[in-house]
């Protein structure tokens, strides 16, 4: 068989297998060795390409995502466990009046942000790693293994913060009422104030919309506690 004929059968064959990656526009059906040349050399290219992508997207589905304790392995320890941190929440008439003002939201940002500021960061056992932005993590007792570890804050989690901030917020406002209960019933005024106040702080909306405000909480802290 003559080497013409050879070349244009594969150069047929090569059209028809591959015709995606050609462009035939200015080549004829008996082609040159120089045109034959280019065409392989164009698929070898393109077959390069695809095993390199295929390369990227196999280590990419193989990369496992870091565990918690690798996320935050050069963190400080805190100086608590989550559980404990949570029952040591007092709040001060300024935490109060940000309620009366605005709403149990708003009081609870207000404690959370004073204790953050006050302790600090890297001493608090909830942070959140620069490589998962929108994770919130606390330090707590593993019930897998005798030691405290990292682990990711669920939704139970941020009910025991809430509730632990919202019971002192009760205590709070109860020792208020009795220092300035006949203050706030001397007249209307004051009266309608008072019973504003006494509904913010019972917080039947908060309540009744709980997942919602958890979900809000969460993305505050984690903007609030993010290693830098």
């Amino acid at each position: 068989m003559r080497k013409g004929v050879r070349c244009s059968r594969l150069y047929k064959k090569l059209i028809k297998n591959n015709v995606f990656l050609i462009n035939t526009d200015n080549v004829t059906m008996n082609p040159t060795i120089e045109e034959l040349y280019t065409i392989v050399n164009n698929l070898v290219g393109e077959n390069t390409k695809i095993k390199e992508e295929l390369r990227q997207l196999r280590q990419l589905i193989t990369t496992q995502p870091k565990k918690p304790n690798q996320l935050l392995t050069n963190t400080p320890i805190p100086k608590m466990v989550f559980q404990e941190w949570v029952k040591t929440f007092k709040v001060t008439p300024k935490h109060l009046e940000r309620v009366f003002i605005f709403d149990m939201m708003e009081g609870l940002k207000s404690c959370l942000q004073e204790y953050i500021t006050t302790e600090g960061v890297h001493n608090i056992p909830i942070r959140t790693p620069p490589e998962r932005r929108h994770v919130l993590y606390i330090y707590d007792q593993d019930v897998s293994c005798p030691n405290s570890t990292w682990s990711v804050c669920d939704m139970d989690d941020m009910l025991v913060l809430i509730d632990q901030l919202t019971l002192q917020f009760d205590i709070a406002f109860c020792e208020w009422d009795e220092k300035n209960r006949e203050r706030m019933q001397s007249t209307q005024e004051d009266k309608d104030k008072y019973n504003v106040y006494l509904l913010k702080i019972e917080g039947k909306d908060f309540r009744k919309y709980k997942d919602k405000h958890r979900n809000e909480l969460r993305n505050w802290l984690c903007e609030k506690v993010l290693v830098v």
